[in-house]
């Protein structure tokens, strides 16, 4: 139906194009783009200005259908439906975006009326003066803000360029677009191109003269002849020579990281500095948008490095906690066989010598659990069982009483204060444990006179809260944000006073975030310290 439509508008043109008619002769000579669109959106008549105004012949443009001519978002403009119904007095006066045959753009001031012909039909009779050059920076704007937007989405590189060749081709008509970036090779700078389009790609003539522009560290602008002076020493052959070429570095911060360029095949419309110059900006534009990708891409490759060497770091310490859990096992079984086999004959030096290799075998049992402990959690390899219990009975007071003896020999005093009564909460039983636990046991450790206490008790919140109080050496200001560091204490190397790895408080803060208990620390040298849980 269309076409049908197409060739009766073309008839009807020739049929009423008569030189001696007075309205063809202002029509045709009126120094404003003339286009009369039909109600149904195909263009009935365009004068040569306006033809020539968007590139295209007067025979292309009659019969097709005006929005050929708008961008996406000025589609909205190719009916206006509602216009028709005002009648004939209805103006319509706005600028217009339009879009020219080689793909790029341009601005009008559109004068748009609505007339009836002779046979009752009404037509929008649209006047367009061209306001491009007042309107070039608006629309280099827009497409600096698209090539940002589109690297901001973009999953790949590729299409961070495929957008930037779109971008560009609504400013400069271009057969082919290149991209290249500055890499090393054999101690020697050059081009590695990342991204061509268009005809003759890998072209050794676009890649030659963009060397140049590296070369001279400035912008290029040459005609045909030009280029083939240029590269006719080099002798590359079998290739077409483009009518214009332009290359622009792509600097960051003074420093030149590659090259844009781009070539036209076409004799019109001719490049000048004026295109050179919009590439230039463009240029700028890219250059930011590839060195936050690249920033982006370094980020990922660093934090996957991370991982990688996490999970490394994981599986050591699960290898080695095994490796030594084995031997040691062999150790305690058989000095406890020595030991009861003496015991009738054991001298006071043997029996604090079997005592020694207890404590020992202990300590080294106690760092090979927390070790395997880190690795499980670090690894995401942790079973984990949420189930309803009663705080006090179930964790509080056994955790008390395995530090009993302990409390005894360090002649210290452990105080539970309990304020809130019965206490169930919702929890992986095995992580709140051991995290309780690590925290007194740091308390008994570092205190060496004055008291302990575990204040149970419902903040102003109303959510149930522990603080784990003591009186011992304290954390010092500049220690206090590293205490959860894996392999991190406050004393480091042979001279230190206590012993331990560092994994303990590590783990204190993985089993909070597995519960969703809020951990918080204050401190002071030489005062004590204050663990605060709260269950939320």
């Amino acid at each position: 139906m269309e076409i049908v439509k197409n060739k009766q508008i073309k008839s009807k043109k020739r049929e009423s194009g008569s030189k001696g008619n007075l309205f063809y002769s202002i029509f045709e000579s009126n120094g404003s783009g003339i286009c009369v669109v039909a109600e149904n959106g195909f263009i009935v008549r365009v004068n040569e200005a306006f033809a020539q105004m968007v590139g295209y012949s007067v025979e292309e443009l009659t019969g097709e259908k005006f929005e050929i001519l708008l961008p996406v978002e000025e589609k909205i403009y190719s009916t206006f439906p509602k216009s028709y119904k005002h009648g004939s007095d209805q103006i319509t006066k706005k600028e217009l975006k339009l879009k020219r045959k080689n793909g790029t753009y341009l601005y009008v001031f559109a004068t748009d009326i609505i007339v009836t012909d002779d046979n009752g039909a009404k037509n929008r009779v649209i006047t367009a003066v061209d306001i491009s050059d007042r309107m070039q920076s608006e629309l280099i704007r827009s497409v600096l803000l698209k090539i940002s937007q589109e690297a901001t989405v973009a999953e790949s590189p590729e299409d961070i360029f495929d957008s930037v060749q779109s971008a560009i081709s609504q400013l400069i008509p271009i057969d082919n677009i290149a991209i290249y970036q500055i890499r090393k090779f054999n101690g020697k700078h050059e081009l590695n191109n990342v991204f061509l389009r268009g005809k003759s790609r890998n072209n050794q003539t676009d890649y030659y003269l963009s060397s140049l522009v590296y070369e001279k560290k400035k912008s290029l602008l040459y005609k045909k002849t030009e280029i083939k002076n240029i590269t006719s020493f080099k002798r590359i052959t079998g290739e077409n020579i483009p009518e214009y070429f332009i290359g622009v570095p792509l600097k960051s911060k003074n420093k030149i990281n590659g090259v844009l360029s781009v070539q036209s095949f076409e004799r019109e419309p001719a490049f000048s500095e004026k295109e050179k110059k919009t590439l230039e900006l463009i240029a700028d534009q890219v250059s930011r948008v590839i060195e936050r990708k690249n920033y982006e891409e370094e980020l990922k490759a660093a934090k996957e490095r991370a991982e990688e060497l996490s999970n490394m770091k994981s599986e050591f310490l699960s290898q080695i906690s095994h490796e030594v859990r084995t031997p040691l096992s062999a150790i305690l079984s058989f000095s406890a066989l020595l030991e009861t086999e003496l015991k009738d004959n054991l001298s006071d030096e043997l029996r604090e010598s079997f005592d020694v290799i207890k404590r020992s075998s202990e300590r080294l049992r106690r760092t090979i659990e927390l070790m395997l402990n880190a690795s499980q959690v670090k690894s995401k390899k942790f079973d984990l069982n949420f189930v309803n219990i009663e705080l006090t009975k179930q964790i509080i007071e056994p955790v008390v009483n395995q530090f009993k003896e302990q409390l005894e020999k360090s002649n210290l005093e452990l105080e539970v204060i309990n304020e809130a009564g019965r206490c169930e909460i919702v929890c992986d039983k095995k992580t709140v444990k051991e995290l309780i636990t690590h925290i007194i046991d740091n308390s008994v450790k570092y205190t060496k006179q004055g008291k302990i206490e575990i204040h149970i008790f419902r903040n102003d919140a109303g959510n149930l809260q522990i603080n784990i109080s003591d009186t011992g050496i304290g954390i010092s200001d500049k220690y206090l944000p590293h205490i959860y560091d894996i392999f991190s204490q406050e004393e480091s190397g042979y001279t230190r006073r206590y012993d331990g790895v560092g994994l303990g408080l590590t783990l204190v803060k993985e089993y909070a975030e597995i519960n969703n208990i809020e951990l918080n620390v204050k401190s002071k040298k030489n005062k004590g310290t204050v663990f605060s849980l709260i269950f939320k």
